[in-house]
Parts: structure tokens; C-alpha cells; sequence
């Protein structure tokens, strides 16, 4: 059963800016999601037997209805989730240049790759799997699912989406321009559904394979499924991503990317720079040059072209509502999920989220190596690590050393 009585819900979107209720919808019956899955498996059943050539005119026609849309798209997306309608046109024209990359290179990726044995002729074929499960967050929701979609259609599967609840809308768009495109009807399905279902869509047969975007919480319950089920799975998970400072490095060049790296899309960035680590011999000026360019964002509105810090669609919860000079009462700014924030308060002075408070602390011996550090959950492992220094040869020098990736 991949519905239970209980999952008869109504998902509301909510603009994070307005708080207004700009869509309802009734999660899927048992029927309705018996029927998305039958569609996808016989479009995939189409689509794997189309040549590449005949795939790749569908998503230049993606790339091209993506265009053509790009205004209606970005306010939506802005609508849903709350970053400011510049950020959101962008994501719209990134999307529609992934979708002409694959169109275009898809022919050589999938070609076969001769290989060496003692058989008159071997190669490596590569194959589609079959109908794909994914489940997406909403920090980009037009890019989570195209970057994974778009690979995916030209290797000839079919894609059931389950994005974030507040992005339903941003999927079933994101539907009808892949049937409008040309793609079998069913190649990207929408799922309206809550997280209930999860488990029996993973191990139901037609679906052969999951990826997840998302926390390491919810990637791990995920992971865990579908290696029971023996299912292909692909993770891409929340991390604790550092910003190294060294002495030598330009501070205001440091300062100007860090204020970028951290509050760019609201901070919801899986690479998003999470922990400070500076000198401390340099520790006060970047603090210091860092607070400047950081009260200089402008937070409101997203629809306002002076906006560059707009609401996050999430409630803050008790005690994280940060207050920033400015801006308009009804707009709620939400702490990004990480180690740490720094916002602008009243007077000058600066504040964090709930009931964290900063302190400098030794993070390597000797105290050389200083952070800001949030007094919270322990750090997850970090998925990039820039390093700001005029050193040109940096492993030759006895320095930090720290994992990323993953």
C-alpha cells in the first residue's frame, strides 16, 4: 500500500514574503500515485528506445520552454520560496544551459567505451536503469531537479518527483514543459505527497533507483531503504563547509566573497561557507570587514530589485526570528540551518539565532587558528573548503589540514 489513510492531506504554499496562502493541493489517493508510476514506467519504457539524437531535440525544446517562461518561472519560484526574483531569473537560465549541455554531449557520454580482454570484442555499455525516485529540496527548485532530471532523460529513464511541499508548484511546471517538450508522457511525474509514501515508492519494483537532496538525517533513512532493497541510490548531503582566513590573505577580497558565500540564496547552499576559521592575528579586522559588508544587504522583499537577502519559506522557530533594521515587519528572516550567522541587530551591535552566542576558540594547537563558532550540534563533514593565502604552494607548507567531500 503506498497510501495510508492518514496521508489525506492538503499541502499549503505559503509566500514566505506576503505569508499568504498561494496554493492548495490534496496529496495523491493511493489510485492517483498507483497511476503517476504506471505512466512513468511506460515512458520509460518508450524513451530508452529512442536514439540520443531524437532525446536531445526534446531537451533543447526543454531548454528553449524554460526560456520562454523564465518570468513566470522565477516569480513563481520566488513566490514559493522566497529568494529575490534576480537569484530566481538566474536559476531559470542556468537550468536551460544544463539542458542544452546534456542535449549536446549526451551522444559522447553514453557512447560505448572499448576496453582490452582476451574476448574477440569487449566494451563498456552504459544503459538506463529504469524509472528514478527523486526527492528534492527547496533551496533551487528548478536546478535540484534538472541538474539530476536532465542527465537522466537523455540516458533514456523516467523521473518521479517528489520535491519539497511548498515547491508543488515549481514540479507540476516543471511536468508539463517536459510532456510539452516532446519527452512520453510520464517522463517526469510530479508527486504530490507527503514523506509517508517514501519507503513503499523505494521499494516498489518499477522503481529502480533514488537520489536524494537533502539533510544527512534524511539521507541516511533514505540510504539505509534503498540498500535493503538493494536499489541504486545517489546522495547529495548538508555539510559544515569552513572558510579559511590565513594571515597573508586580502582581507577585504576574503571578506567580499565570505559575505557572498554565506548569505547568497539565503544561505541555503550546500556550499555554503558555515565556519569562519581566520589568524588570529588578522581575527578582528576580517570580524570587522566582514560586519560592514554584511549590514550593507539589503533584506525584504524579494520582488524588489534593491533586495538581496529575502525571507526563507520555513517558520523561524522560538527564538530565531532575527530582527534587521529596514525591513518590513511582516518579512521573517530565518536563520540559515548551520554552525553559525552573523546578522546585523539594533545599534550596530550583532546577534545570532536562538540561544547562541559567539566565542573565539582554539580549533588547531598552539591557538594559532581561531573560529566563531556556534555553541551547537557537532559539525558535519564539509563538502568544500576554500583557503584564503598568498601562499602558491600550499601542501609544502606546515599548515591546517581538513576532509571534504562526500
Amino acid at each position: 500500500m503506498l497510501v495510508s489513510e492518514s496521508a489525506a492531506a492538503v499541502f499549503q504554499s505559503v509566500n514566505p514574503a506576503s505569508e499568504r496562502v498561494i496554493a492548495e493541493r490534496p496529496a495523491m489517493t493511493e489510485r492517483q500515485l498507483e497511476s503517476a508510476l504506471e505512466r512513468a514506467e511506460r515512458a520509460f519504457q518508450t524513451n530508452r528506445r529512442q536514439a540520443v539524437a531524437w532525446r536531445s531535440e526534446r531537451m533543447l525544446a526543454l531548454a528553449q520552454g524554460l526560456r520562454s517562461e523564465r518570468e513566470a518561472l522565477a516569480l513563481l519560484v520566488t513566490s514559493e520560496m522566497g529568494k529575490p526574483l534576480a537569484e530566481a531569473q538566474a536559476e531559470v537560465d542556468k537550468c536551460a544551459v544544463s539542458c542544452e549541455y546534456f542535449a549536446h554531449q549526451a551522444g559522447a557520454f553514453l557512447a560505448d567505451e572499448p576496453t582490452a580482454s582476451d574476448s574477440p570484442r569487449s566494451f563498456v555499455a552504459f544503459r538506463p536503469l529504469g524509472v528514478i525516485l527523486a526527492i528534492m529540496p527547496w533551496n533551487y527548485p528548478l536546478w535540484q531537479v534538472l541538474r539530476f532530471a536532465a542527465p537522466a532523460l537523455m540516458a533514456g529513464n523516467a523521473v518521479v518527483l517528489k520535491h519539497a511541499p511548498n515547491c508543488f508548484g515549481t514540479a507540476l511546471v516543471l511536468e508539463r514543459l517536459v510532456r510539452e517538450a516532446g519527452f512520453p508522457e510520464g517522463c517526469l511525474a510530479a508527486l504530490i505527497i507527503g514523506t509517508e509514501p517514501i519507503p513503499a515508492l523505494i521499494a516498489d519494483v518499477r522503481v529502480r533507483g533514488v537520489t536524494l537532496t537533502g539533510s544527512d538525517v534524511a539521507g541516511s533513512k533514505v540510504a539505509e531503504i534503498a540498500g535493503r532493497e538493494i536499489k541504486k541510490a545517489v546522495m547529495e548531503l548538508g555539510g559544515s563547509d569552513f572558510f579559511l582566513v590565513l594571515e597573508d590573505a586580502d582581507l577585504e577580497q576574503a571578506a567580499e566573497v565570505g559575505v557572498r558565500a554565506r548569505f547568497q540564496n539565503a544561505g541555503q547552499t550546500c556550499i555554503a561557507a558555515k565556519r569562519f576559521l581566520v589568524a588570529d592575528s588578522i581575527a578582528d579586522e576580517y570580524e570587522e570587514r566582514f560586519v560592514r559588508l554584511a549590514a550593507q544587504l539589503q533584506v525584504g522583499d524579494p520582488l524588489d530589485p534593491a533586495t538581496r537577502l529575502g525571507p526563507a519559506p520555513e517558520p523561524a522557530p522560538a527564538g530565531q526570528a532575527l530582527a534587521c533594521p529596514g525591513r518590513p515587519a511582516r518579512v521573517r528572516w530565518r536563520a540559515p540551518s548551520c554552525d553559525w550567522v552573523l546578522l546585523p541587530g539594533n545599534g550596530g551591535t550583532w546577534s545570532c539565532a536562538g540561544d547562541a552566542d559567539f566565542r573565539r576558540g582554539d580549533l588547531w594547537p598552539g591557538g594559532r587558528f581561531h573560529q566563531i563558532q556556534y555553541r551547537g550540534r557537532r559539525s558535519a563533514p564539509s563538502q568544500s573548503q576554500p583557503v584564503w593565502t598568498r601562499w602558491q604552494h600550499l601542501d609544502q607548507r606546515r599548515g591546517p589540514r581538513g576532509q571534504a567531500g562526500g
